[in-house]
């Protein structure tokens, strides 16, 4: 997080945030930027400062944006990681049409198909009728994100390892 003006990762999501506005048709619909949750404290700061930059780009063709994390470690050290995603969908305002904005590598047990994204959002919708759900494709499945992590590993050559 070194240059909070680099709006690269969110370019991406905001992109496939929209395309899926677009496809479904959907009118302000809620967005949740969603991870799958991690030990670290940095990590998280990452995921929040990318969901108020979605915040920025996606302005008043959404209603909110709001961060949250597909799971969490058990205990009080591990709450930076709430809301979870199960406890976001179907409560407050995110009752109605949710895109799930996908920070996610690959698919796998989790992000992919009938994974635990996909688990989550079947059980949120059977518990709230009016709930909907929608997935952008993952992050990790814009072409760009190569140039990204181009320049991160040229940026990173000669630096020390934290």
């Amino acid at each position: 997080m070194e240059d909070k003006e680099d709006f690269s990762v969110s370019n991406i999501i905001a992109e496939f945030v929209e395309d899926k506005i677009l496809s479904e048709k959907l009118v302000k619909p809620y967005v949740t930027l969603v991870d799958h949750g991690t030990p670290l404290k940095e990590v998280n700061k990452v995921r929040n400062h990318i969901t108020n930059q979605l915040k920025i780009l996606l302005g008043d063709k959404v209603s909110d944006v709001k961060a949250s994390s597909m799971e969490r470690r058990d205990g009080k050290q591990y709450e930076f990681n709430e809301p979870l995603l199960e406890n976001i969908l179907g409560s407050g305002n995110f009752i109605k049409n949710v895109i799930l904005a996908m920070l996610f590598i690959s698919p796998g047990r989790h992000a992919g198909k009938g994974g635990d994204i996909d688990q989550i959002c079947e059980k949120a919708e059977q518990k709230c009728a009016t709930l909907k759900t929608y997935k952008s494709e993952l992050f990790a499945e814009h072409p760009d994100v190569i140039k990204i992590l181009s320049k991160r590993y040229d940026e990173g050559k000669g630096l020390q390892p934290l």
